[in-house]
């Protein structure tokens, strides 16, 4: 169902805040109006501050916000429509955020400059990125 929703997201532009399928958003907003548009999570304020500002700030929000719906799960039990968040080695916070599609590989995320978009979770730019993954539901 999280999947198949994602797919109809391919080829939405970045725009930082935006949650507008094939108007515009990024990879938070994404993952966010995904789970909206199903009902599997409620309308939620999402910050409209830059991924640069919460790295500068090292702000925990974009976590906090997957925790308050997801709970972790290991990576052995990775399932289709499982979020996947990705921290950068020299980072302190968790940064960027994906929707599964097969694991390990194939995620659909919002990157800046290129949409949103399928590629590989672990082998593209993100193979050395720390992960943790996430369910929905407490």
């Amino acid at each position: 169902m999280i999947v198949s929703e994602a797919l109809k997201w391919i080829g939405t532009p970045y725009h930082p805040g935006g949650r507008v399928r094939g108007a515009g958003c990024d990879c938070a907003t994404f993952i966010a109006q995904v789970c909206i548009d199903l009902g599997l999570i409620p309308d939620i304020d999402i910050p409209r501050e830059s991924a640069a500002h919460f790295i500068a700030t090292g702000n925990p929000l974009y976590l906090e916000t997957v925790l308050r719906f997801c709970h972790e799960i290991p990576e052995a039990e990775v399932l289709p429509g499982d979020l996947v968040m990705y921290r950068f080695p020299s980072f302190t916070i968790f940064t960027h955020g994906a929707i599964v599609v097969e694991w390990p590989g194939r995620v659909i995320h919002s990157v800046q400059g290129r949409g949103v978009l399928m590629t590989d979770g672990k082998q593209w730019v993100f193979r050395r990125w720390e992960r943790k993954f996430f369910r929905l539901g407490q």
